[in-house]
């Protein structure tokens, strides 16, 4: 009877480990993370307020017309920046490229490509953003504090746009 009240004992006490070090192993690889060091500021995913050009509000998000985002957003971490484009019913188009914040600016690339036809959306961001149209943006830093993100920069166009996003967290 000793015999079998020691083995029961040793096998709890390998299910209690096996359990803890399943927990942390979980912990561990789906935690969030800031691959390549602290991006500070940027990380995480920002919600786009508004864009103005010339000071003049753009119609980001028309009314009650589905062929529009209800919703766009900009995530950072690491060099990948994916601008998000939300649509109702829970559609999403996808765009990534690269950016770096370099001496008070913020560039962002949008020059790649895949060989797979049919793609090229996901390498070109939405029209409304008024990007450079080379690929290569380089916003000027207004406003960062990790609640709060203003950028700006005059186009091609001679037009002044400022994008206003903030950050839900």
């Amino acid at each position: 009877m000793t015999d079998r009240i020691k083995n029961t004992a040793r096998k709890s006490a390998k299910a209690v480990i096996l359990s803890m070090l399943m927990v942390t192993f979980m912990a561990l690889t789906n935690s969030c993370t800031r691959h390549h060091g602290d991006i500070g500021d940027f990380f995480g995913e920002w919600k786009l307020n508004k864009i103005t050009a010339d000071g003049e509000e753009l119609l980001l998000y028309p009314d009650n017309d589905v062929a529009y985002p209800i919703l766009y957003t900009w995530a950072f971490q690491a060099q990948i920046i994916r601008i998000n484009s939300l649509f109702e019913h829970h559609g999403v188009l996808d765009c990534y490229g690269t950016w770096k914040e370099e001496d008070g600016y913020l560039e962002l690339r949008f020059t790649y490509s895949d060989t797979q036809e049919g793609t090229d959306y996901r390498y070109n961001p939405p029209a409304i953003m008024h990007f450079s149209p080379d690929g290569v943006t380089r916003l000027k830093i207004d406003h960062l504090d990790g609640k709060k993100m203003e950028v700006s920069y005059i186009g091609e166009d001679g037009v002044k746009y400022a994008y206003y996003l903030t950050h839900p967290h």
